[in-house]
């Protein structure tokens, strides 16, 4: 028996049966990409967009707080910190198609088809209880290049997610 649904409850989750992705997709449309956002520029207006809570920035780090539906907050930003939720899946690919690297601050979050897909090409995880001060200084680190190339595995992987069609060939 495999489990698909966009949420588990604490230990309910099986790695390597279940799947965690978000299931209210749209119908497979060829002409998807061209409403994306461009890979460039590589800094955007904003460094982070906080999905679903209040954060104060410091003076290097700007940041928007966004609850649901915040697409151009989204777009608008280079990364995007989502936490553990039950609505984590739709965040994550809202991040994925608004070309902002998702952080997440969680190391147990399931994530879509984890066993094939190698997400630390496409986004960051680090402990909840890591400060947040600690996760600028990494990200600041990035060669240019590395945030281009998480930022296009990303646009490959919402397009491979969020079309019905996508998630049936990967079951064939």
């Amino acid at each position: 028996e495999i489990v698909v649904q966009p949420h588990y409850a604490k230990g309910e989750f099986r790695h390597g049966i279940d799947f965690a992705l978000f299931t209210d997709v749209s119908q497979f449309n060829q002409s998807a990409w061209q409403d994306r956002p461009q890979i460039l520029p590589l800094m955007r207006k904003h460094t982070f967009a906080v999905v679903g809570e209040q954060f104060v920035a410091n003076e290097s780090v700007t940041s928007v707080a966004c609850e649901l539906r915040c697409e151009q907050a989204l777009r608008d930003s280079t990364f995007c910190l989502l936490e553990s939720s039950w609505n984590f899946q739709y965040e994550l690919l809202s991040s994925l198609r608004a070309g902002c690297i998702p952080v997440v601050r969680s190391l147990m979050q399931p994530l879509p088809f984890e066993d094939t897909l190698d997400w630390k090409r496409a986004l960051f995880t680090f402990p909840k209880g890591r400060s947040v001060e600690s996760l600028w200084e990494i990200l600041g680190k990035m060669e240019k290049e590395e945030v281009l190339e998480m930022r296009r595995m990303g646009r490959i992987f919402a397009n491979r997610l969020e079309h019905v069609n996508g998630l049936f060939i990967y079951f064939k």
